[in-house]
């Protein structure tokens, strides 16, 4: 007999459910493949990033290569086939990892910016962006300029800033280490953390007494919200050395080594410091 009009639109719903689930079965089926492949790329992202990578060797690039063509087709449509926004941007940073790491840079950094644009702001994507144009040394400005412009925005962001402030250390802007540090602080005032990041800063990059002063009251104050952190009293006796109230900096280290007796760490700041010590006392 003839199908009612129920039966033909339960037919049809059917068929869409089938279809759905056939799509999301073949989307689900090529990306397993593509994590197979870029399972194979083994390289860390620090090196991937540095500026003096390489490109890897041949049976490794052919894995980012294969799964880079397997991404694709589960890229954002019309690039790719997904038309479910939740995927997009881990498919286009695991693309942009592998890009990097054949040294594809100009892609790399076209499919996060693509990401960023279309899928929105966010912290690991701008960190992401970063470690691509820090990664050519005539791009330095550049990405001083994009990790100012994101933090601008996203103050709140302190994993972008800590990567920020590492890389400008790195780097030697000391001057610079202070001022993220300074409004990382600013922007979360209450963040332990925070105030932890900028009282290191000021300690072990502050040319002015002032900033020095500042950065030992600072970790004094960490030390009355969380005591008993070996590597804050270690912290405080560095900030101290270079206050040069040597007797007191020796008590600090002294703490700080009977809350962390293994730390090899804090042993050799301590050695280093008696050292510093005797040449300040002898005159030399």
């Amino acid at each position: 007999g003839k199908l009612g009009t129920s039966g033909v639109a339960w037919l049809s719903i059917t068929a869409l459910l089938l279809a759905s689930v056939s799509y999301v079965g073949a989307l689900n089926g090529i990306t397993w493949l593509a994590d197979r492949a870029d399972a194979r790329v083994t390289l860390p992202a620090e090196y991937i990033f540095s500026t003096d990578a390489q490109a890897p060797e041949a049976s490794m690039q052919q894995s980012a290569e294969r799964a880079l063509q397997l991404y694709a087709l589960v890229a954002a449509a019309p690039e790719g086939w997904s038309i479910i926004p939740a995927g997009w941007r881990q498919v286009d940073l695991r693309r942009a990892y592998l890009s990097a790491a054949i040294r594809d840079m100009p892609t790399a950094e076209r499919l996060v910016r693509g990401s960023w644009k279309r899928d929105g702001a966010d912290e690991a994507t701008a960190a992401v962006i970063g470690r691509i144009i820090r990664s050519s040394l005539s791009r330095a400005p550049d990405a001083i300029a994009w990790y100012d412009e994101a933090l601008d925005i996203h103050p709140e962001w302190q994993r972008l800033r800590e990567e920020q402030i590492t890389w400008l250390d790195q780097e030697g802007q000391y001057a610079r280490v202070i001022q993220s540090a300074r409004q990382g602080f600013a922007a979360r005032p209450n963040d332990l953390l925070a105030m932890r990041r900028l009282s290191l800063a000021l300690v072990e990059r502050g040319t002015m007494p002032l900033e020095i002063d500042e950065g030992v009251e600072l970790i004094r104050q960490t030390i009355s919200a969380v005591p008993n952190n070996g590597f804050a009293h270690a912290a405080l006796a560095r900030g101290l050395m270079r206050q040069q109230h040597f007797d007191e900096a020796m008590a600090e280290f002294a703490r700080a080594l009977e809350l962390e007796p293994n730390s090899e760490v804090i042993r050799s700041m301590f050695e280093e410091a008696q050292a510093q010590r005797g040449a300040a006392e002898s005159g030399g």
